[in-house]
């Protein structure tokens, strides 16, 4: 397979017209599939296609066959793609019509589906912290809820500091296995 990339490149490099046009037409659908909710480059795939291409050809000696032809073609693709984004984003312009720019709030229904998330995450979250025994609820409460210093809250329950950070650990390594996967929704 190296040597079929390798003969690829050479062709091209030497103006196999067939070759050059295949690429071509293979890395404009990378840009497009990889980019495709960029309007700045998704106006114009090819224009970056032909930008890689040109880069590929001034560093044709960096190609190592240790990966296919098409997908160091495509590293050049990326570059220049994201190049323009950088630029296209420094640039202001008037052209409504073409410059799509999202507005950042979130849709009403966005907010709704947020909202059930925070609640439904919260319901777990108290489910989970009514799990734990009424001590390690009433340590956690005193350390991460009121602020009590851990020395403080040994000095309270009559036992050491290390008691109570080895106790604060086990607690806080139990409630992450419960939650493992809430957090993530």
């Amino acid at each position: 397979m190296a040597q079929q990339d390798v003969d690829l490149l050479e062709k091209i490099w030497s103006g196999d017209t067939n070759a050059l046009e295949d690429t071509m037409c293979k890395m404009v659908r990378y840009v497009v599939r990889e980019f495709h909710d960029c309007p700045c480059i998704v106006s114009d795939p090819e224009e970056v296609a032909q930008k890689a291409l040109l880069r590929a050809l001034h560093k044709r000696k960096t190609f190592r066959a240790e990966s296919a032809a098409i997908t160091w073609l495509n590293g050049f693709c990326k570059n220049v793609a994201l190049e323009d984004m950088r630029e296209h984003s420094k640039t202001v312009s008037l052209d409504l019509e073409h410059d799509y720019i999202p507005d950042p709030r979130p849709t009403r229904e966005e907010e709704i589906i947020q909202d059930e998330c925070a609640e439904l995450k919260e319901m777990y979250a108290n489910e989970a912290f009514e799990s734990l025994s009424p001590r390690e609820q009433a340590i956690l409460r005193m350390v991460d809820g009121e602020r009590i210093p851990v020395k403080e809250v040994a000095q309270q329950l009559g036992t050491t500091e290390d008691a109570i950070s080895s106790l604060l650990r086990r607690i806080r390594i139990k409630l992450r296995a419960m939650l493992k996967g809430v957090a993530d929704q």
